[in-house]
């Protein structure tokens, strides 16, 4: 085998879904309140509409709470139309914010896959981190605790995500650590 890729679990993503919930709730707000306060047809159409989309995310979530269901739905997507709208209202601060909320919501919501290919480990950090196997000292897979000890005295453990635990063989890529490390 060339390469091996370890899913490691998404320790974010719960508290990412609370403050999403949160931000859509302010969107639903402050767009309701401008809709009832305004007497500038285009203000009110363009706040009503974030008002649909905004209550419409807002329940879609509280859906995807308690029953689990709609999980192709992207919350970040319709954070970028809620962005524009609050940009062609003029709000430009509130735009901007929710535009890099939608950003931070796609990096969140992504898979965190370490890869160990014959040339390199490629740990997925913000920004994504390259590892020569000459920088590395040992490996180890043990328990489903993927260890990575580095020459310049930095650890990284992690427990990797069940779906990695229950395909790959801690001998075989335990071995496979070796013979590349081993190469140099």
């Amino acid at each position: 085998m060339n390469e091996f890729q370890l899913v490691l679990p998404n320790e974010k993503l719960k508290t990412y879904r609370y403050v999403t919930l949160f931000v859509i709730i302010i969107n639903v707000l402050v767009s309701g309140f401008l809709f009832y306060h305004t007497t500038v047809p285009r203000t009110s159409t363009l706040s009503l509409l974030a008002l649909v989309l905004g209550s419409f995310a807002l329940l879609t979530m509280i859906v995807r709470f308690y029953k689990n269901i709609f999980k192709t739905f992207r919350v970040e997507i319709l954070f970028i139309i809620l962005a524009l709208i609050w940009v062609i209202l003029g709000e430009y601060l509130l735009g901007a914010c929710v535009l890099l909320f939608a950003i931070l919501g796609f990096y969140t919501n992504k898979k965190f896959i370490v890869v160990f290919s014959e040339a390199h480990i490629s740990y997925p950090a913000f920004p994504p981190k390259i590892y020569a196997w000459n920088d590395v000292t040992q490996v180890i897979l043990k328990d489903h605790v993927l260890t990575i000890d580095l020459k310049n005295n930095k650890l990284i453990q992690v427990v990797i995500a069940p779906e990695s635990a229950s395909t790959v063989d801690e001998g075989k890529f335990n071995l496979f650590c070796q013979k590349q490390m081993t190469k140099l």
